[in-house]
């Protein structure tokens, strides 16, 4: 076999085993593909996909810690100011009820999480609420309850929503709050306390 011949079987066999290979990785491509696609076409990414801080372990990823901004019937005054200090109601509310109505802010529905639109949140500003008669003395049920427009002193509760995270080594607590959910009493008509009635809830931006 000349030298030339056996170079030629060397230069096919060298083509065809290069041929396979490109052959290969053509075939192997779409599996690849779906599995390493561009992430954002396979992750569903929330306002909860955040990370966690350095050398932090999240504690919870949603919880809510309660503000009262009123004195609950079961608290003794003094002892209520000895926990919550110079709270600015009027701010609160303003705050909070000026970014929506300007249409900075989004309220949504405690219980759906469906956004409001502006006049679904001037609707519910506008219903009056149940507000407890402390200048009666309330021996008629009639005198026990009165019926009050929406404003800074018949928002009794703010809940904030937030992730937790915690430091075991240098035992620190570190908090995210993402969301604001504002609350009126509600009372039944003879004066007993049922319970908090959210009216919204808005997102902040972290």
């Amino acid at each position: 076999m000349s030298i030339y011949f056996k170079h030629t079987i060397i230069v096919i066999l060298a083509f065809s085993m290069i041929s396979m290979l490109f052959s290969c990785k053509e075939e192997s491509k779409p599996e690849t593909a779906a599995i390493n696609t561009n992430p954002t076409t396979t992750t569903i990414i929330t306002d909860t996909a955040t990370p966690a801080p350095p050398n932090m372990k999240q504690w919870a990823e949603q919880v809510e810690s309660s503000i009262n901004l009123s004195v609950p019937e079961d608290w003794a005054p003094e002892d209520w100011n000895n926990v919550f200090r110079n709270i600015d109601h009027k701010s609160i509310y303003a705050d909070v009820i000026d970014a929506v109505l300007s249409g900075k802010q989004t309220a949504f529905n405690f219980f759906t999480n469906a956004a409001f639109t502006l006049d679904q949140v001037k609707a519910i500003l506008e219903k009056k609420v149940t507000v407890l008669n402390k200048d009666s003395l309330a021996k008629n049920a009639e005198t026990r309850i009165i019926y009050e427009n929406i404003g800074p002193n018949t928002i009794s509760l703010m809940r904030v929503r937030e992730k937790v995270w915690f430091d075991k080594d240098n035992f620190k607590l570190e908090r995210k709050p993402t969301a604001l959910i504002l609350y009126v009493n509600h009372y039944s008509e003879d004066g007993t306390f049922v319970g908090y009635q959210p009216l919204f809830y808005v997102k902040l931006n972290n």
